[in-house]
């Protein structure tokens, strides 16, 4: 993760480098103030990306993440598999390179529309839902995909029942 994380920001900082480079290459100087102007709108979608990220929780989708990679081990070893990841894991780090991913790749109108869309009531108890209508689900799809694998793997066919 600290390899990932380096060579993100190395990445970063060479794109920053070779922009301003190519920059004074054709004898364009940069615009204070609209530097002062981009800064203020990367802020500003901070700000609200922080705020969405009140809504949806980084941590519980990656715990959910590691309890369905847990499900492909043997019943004994899930939980041991499932502690081992969520220690090595820095949750704070990666909440934070998701609060500025967000921040980076959306506009402060969609920003704006996602809090909205969070911060509904309705939309609340759909996404509850749904994660109980996905948990519901799951466990028989997994239990057609495995039958329809051993199949698969017994050169039988699979009908799709």
């Amino acid at each position: 993760m600290k390899h990932l994380i380096a060579t993100f920001l190395i990445g970063i900082s060479v794109l920053g480098y070779a922009g301003g480079a190519h920059a004074q290459e054709q004898g364009v100087t940069v615009d204070a103030q609209a530097s002062a102007e981009q800064n203020a709108e990367l802020e500003k979608r901070l700000e609200l990306s922080r705020e969405v990220h009140k809504y949806i929780s980084t941590s519980e989708k990656i715990n959910a993440a590691i309890d369905g990679v847990s499900l492909q081990l043997p019943t004994d070893r899930r939980e041991a598999f499932r502690s081992a990841m969520r220690n090595v894991l820095n949750y704070r780090v990666i909440e934070k390179i998701s609060v500025d991913t967000m921040a980076e790749l959306f506009t402060e109108e969609e920003l704006s529309y996602l809090l909205k869309y969070y911060q509904d009531p309705l939309n609340k108890s759909v996404e509850e839902k749904f994660k109980k209508y996905e948990e519901a689900m799951t466990p028989e799809i997994t239990r057609m995909l495995d039958k329809a694998m051993m199949r698969v793997r017994t050169g039988g066919t699979a009908s799709g029942q």
